[in-house]
C-alpha cells in the first residue's frame, strides 16, 4: 500500500540528490572526472547529465581484438568469454546511450588513433574541452610519451589479426560469435588494416 502512494518522481529527484550531494562533496576541485569503462555506468550517462548539466563525456574504445588480448594479461582469473561480453556491451551500450544525449557532449576516441595522430587527437579533446594552447601541447606530449594502460613493452602499438592472433579455435569461435557484431558496428576490421 505505502509503495501506490509514493511520489515516483520525487523519490528518484531525491535519490539522484543524496548522490549528487555526495559527489560533489568528495570532489571540492573542479572539473573532476571519472574514469569508470564499463556498462552500468555508461547506461546512466543521461542520469549523469541530469545531475551535472555542464557534464562531458569522453567514450576511449579500442578494437575488440587488441581490447581482449590485453584483458587475458591485465586479468588472467576472468574467462575469456568473459572478457569478449564485457567488451561487446560496453560498445552496445555506448551505442545505445549515445543518442540520448544532448549534441555536443559526447567525443569518441580510440586508442590507435590516439598513437597514431596523438596531435590530432590532442587538438579534438582540447576544442571539446576548451583546453588553452599549453594544455592541449601537454596533453599532445602525454600522449606522445606515456603508456599508462600498457601491459607490456609496444603492447599499445600492437595491431592483432583474427588470424595470428594465439588463441584456440574455440576461443576464435567464441570471439566471432560474441565480438563480431561490434566490430562491425564500429567499423572496425579483422586483419591488420585495424579499421574497414
Amino acid at each position: 500500500m505505502l509503495a501506490s502512494v509514493v511520489d515516483q518522481a520525487g523519490l528518484r529527484r531525491d535519490i539522484r540528490d543524496v548522490f549528487k550531494n555526495t559527489t560533489d562533496a568528495l570532489n571540492r576541485e573542479h572539473p573532476w572526472l571519472d574514469k569508470t569503462g564499463n556498462p552500468d555506468m555508461l547506461a546512466i550517462l543521461p542520469e549523469l547529465k541530469a545531475m551535472w548539466p555542464d557534464a562531458v563525456f569522453i567514450f576511449a574504445k579500442r578494437r575488440g581484438l587488441e581490447n581482449v588480448a590485453s584483458r587475458l594479461v591485465k586479468f588472467p582469473d576472468y574467462p575469456f568469454e568473459y572478457h569478449c561480453r564485457d567488451w561487446a556491451q560496453n560498445m552496445v551500450t555506448w551505442r545505445e546511450v549515445r543518442p540520448q544525449l544532448p549534441d555536443g557532449c559526447t567525443i569518441e576516441i580510440d586508442q590507435q588513433d590516439i598513437l597514431r595522430q596523438p596531435g590530432k587527437v590532442a587538438g579534438g579533446l582540447a576544442g571539446f574541452l576548451r583546453l588553452e594552447g599549453q594544455d592541449t601541447r601537454a596533453m599532445q606530449g602525454i600522449f606522445e610519451e606515456n603508456r599508462p594502460q600498457q601491459t607490456a613493452e609496444g603492447s599499445a602499438a600492437r595491431i592483432e589479426t583474427l588470424a595470428t592472433i594465439p588463441w584456440t579455435p574455440e576461443q576464435v569461435d567464441v570471439f566471432t560469435r560474441v565480438c563480431g557484431p561490434q566490430l562491425e558496428a564500429y567499423g572496425y576490421s579483422w586483419d591488420d588494416r585495424y579499421w574497414r
